[in-house]
């Protein structure tokens, strides 16, 4: 919480002074109770103006402050002890410079860092587009000055060549920070660009390798499906001769084909479980997914963001191959059933054989 109790009168006992009073600084200290509160003044005090920018000269330094000028470790963030160190140092500054006394305060009844601000994009920008402007600013400073140079040599016709060429000294090498400025302002603002390209065509690349992956199961399924088919065929005419062979032969025959049948039945397994091997073999493995690095101008909050994606599509691509596997292996168990149970025919045509006899 901010307080500017300028000297307007702003205060809990509403005496009208234009110093805080007692109540008000009692009540802030009261509210401290888990939060962290900053004053413009200490007890007896009185918050000045700033006629230029129409609020306090409190409110003027916090605001510069919470806009990045408070972050003293350039880590991007402001927080609540920085905004105050920032905005008293600037207060009493300006109070030293104008003749005044104002002490700005705070209480906090907190644990840890409280952060006020957050900018970690536009920091940079923002310190060099604020660096142009006062380099602007004092250039044009000198530039009056050297009018009021020129305008002093043709009254007076006695200027000193030496303060005429420092003040061209000091002009030039104005103008060259201003040029350097605005250069690495650009440099920065295209880095931004291309790091936002970069992280794009990520994305369509993750995309076009999702559908390649999707196109490669849908022709293994439509590959597994036309085997099947096949298969399935294959195995109705097997039964059919299988019967029509089981009815005319003799009762010998009947017991050798039974014995033959038996093998076949033990090995049925084998082969059901070599050829779910081929075919999940030929379902593609999902990659792993590893996300690209945070970018220098990147936000905590997206490129968290990203990380919970790429570990989404992770989990969705490996749910998706065993799945295709349980699929798989559940069809050819099942054709495997359906072949154990058309190869008793032929031992139940022994099995009438012996009945015969």
């Amino acid at each position: 919480m901010f307080f500017n109790a300028c000297h307007s009168g702003a205060r809990k006992d509403k005496s009208g002074s234009g110093e805080m009073g007692s109540d008000l600084a009692n009540f802030i200290d009261q509210q401290a109770e888990g939060r962290v509160m900053l004053s413009s003044c200490r007890l007896n005090e009185v918050a000045y103006e700033d006629p230029k920018s129409r609020h306090g000269i409190f409110t003027k330094y916090l605001i510069d402050g919470l806009r990045g000028s408070a972050d003293d470790n350039g880590d991007g963030v402001v927080s609540a002890s920085e905004a105050s160190n920032y905005t008293s140092e600037s207060v009493q500054t300006w109070a030293f410079q104008n003749g005044k006394k104002q002490n700005p305060r705070m209480r906090a009844n907190v644990s840890g860092q409280i952060i006020l601000t957050s900018n970690r994009e536009g920091e940079r920008l923002s310190r060099l587009s604020a660096e142009t402007e006062s380099l602007a600013t004092q250039l044009q400073q000198i530039q009056q000055i050297q009018q009021i140079q020129q305008d002093r040599d043709r009254a007076e016709r006695s200027q000193d060549a030496t303060e005429i060429a420092e003040t061209k000294r000091r002009q030039a090498e104005l103008e060259n920070r201003l040029r350097q400025a605005k250069a690495d302002q650009e440099a920065e603002e295209m880095r931004e660009q291309q790091a936002r390209k970069q992280r794009q065509q990520e994305a369509r690349q993750r995309e076009l390798q999702a559908i390649r992956d999707q196109e490669v199961r849908q022709q293994a399924r439509q590959e597994q499906a036309r085997k099947e088919r096949l298969q399935r065929q294959i195995e109705a005419e097997r039964r059919k001769r299988e019967a029509e062979r089981a009815a005319s032969m003799s009762l010998s025959e009947a017991l050798d084909k039974a014995e033959q049948i038996r093998l076949q039945i033990d090995a049925v397994r084998p082969q059901v479980e070599s050829e779910i091997e081929e075919q999940i073999a030929a379902i593609p493995k999902p990659q792993r997914i590893r996300t690209p690095g945070k970018g220098e101008f990147e936000k905590q909050v997206a490129y968290q963001a990203r990380v919970d994606r790429d570990k989404q599509r992770g989990r969705d691509a490996t749910n998706r191959y065993n799945r295709e596997v349980r699929q798989i292996s559940s069809k050819l168990e099942a054709r495997s059933a359906d072949q154990k149970g058309g190869l008793p025919a032929g031992a139940a045509t022994a099995d009438r054989g012996r009945f015969c006899l």
